[in-house]
């Protein structure tokens, strides 16, 4: 991308950004719909799914109790945003984009990320996992059944506090092998810078990965994908906002 790395180029659009990400989005997850039907309806031959098709689906949904039993979160991205922000201005980073445009892209992109990744990550993914896990197991004798109900599935249970225990820790392992398998994918997925700030990043998205299955389980999937939404539009916003305090890259912003 050109116009991040020379002032002399002018970026796209933000109506082509925009309808980029929301494309990609959409791309991806019809994607995962395919192939995890695929995978889904195959899996369903070797082994009892742990999981409806549409069983999230059916969780009843309580979007402003989601909302309030999770207030903390968005507190957090605040204080974390400003934080980075206070550390951008010091070191004279410029803004690429003005800080209107900047907030407009932002709750666009908390729009299309909080909806299609929760559909991904909470639905699809959640579906395909199992199955993949139990031929894993099969191959390896047991060995990915230890590892997640000796390992990693009380782990991730000690860490987050046991707010998913219900799920983490009942009879079928799959469930909670599905859920921490998954959610290391979605935090693979913020994997986009290196050093601490990218350590912070991948441990931050594990933490709000599993809040937002916490969410799912006990205030269904909408309210996940509303507070996903929400989480995201107060860091955008607040970065953006923090923003009018950098030189702008282009002399003209």
């Amino acid at each position: 991308m050109a116009w991040i790395n020379d002032p002399h180029f002018a970026p796209p659009p933000t109506n082509v950004i925009g309808l980029r990400a929301a494309f990609l989005q959409a791309q991806f997850t019809a994607g995962a719909m395919a192939s995890v039907t695929v995978v889904y309806l195959v899996g369903s031959i070797w082994i009892d799914q742990p999981f409806g098709f549409l069983e999230v689906w059916r969780i009843p949904n309580d979007i402003p109790g989601g909302i309030a039993d999770t207030w903390y979160l968005f507190v957090w991205g605040l204080a974390v945003t400003l934080l980075i922000s206070v550390i951008a201005i010091v070191q004279g980073i410029p803004r690429l984009v003005p800080p209107g445009t900047a907030v407009g892209l932002g709750v666009w992109e908390s729009v299309n990320a909080g909806f299609f990744e929760e559909l991904r990550y909470r639905w699809l993914f959640l579906l395909s996992a199992p199955p993949g896990l139990a031929l894993l197991n099969l191959i390896t004798f047991g060995l990915v059944e230890w590892l997640y109900t000796v390992v990693l599935v009380p782990l991730a249970d000690t860490v987050t506090l046991g707010i998913l225990a219900p799920q983490l820790t009942g009879d079928e392992w799959l469930v909670g092998a599905a859920i921490v398998s998954v959610n290391g994918g979605f935090r693979a997925m913020h994997n986009d810078q290196k050093g601490i700030g990218g350590i912070f990043r991948l441990v931050n998205a594990w933490f709000i990965g599993m809040l937002l299955f916490y969410l799912l389980f006990n205030y269904g999937l909408w309210a996940a994908i509303v507070v996903h939404i929400l989480y995201d539009i107060v860091v955008f916003t607040t970065a953006a906002l923090m923003s009018t305090f950098l030189r702008p890259l282009q002399g003209t912003w």
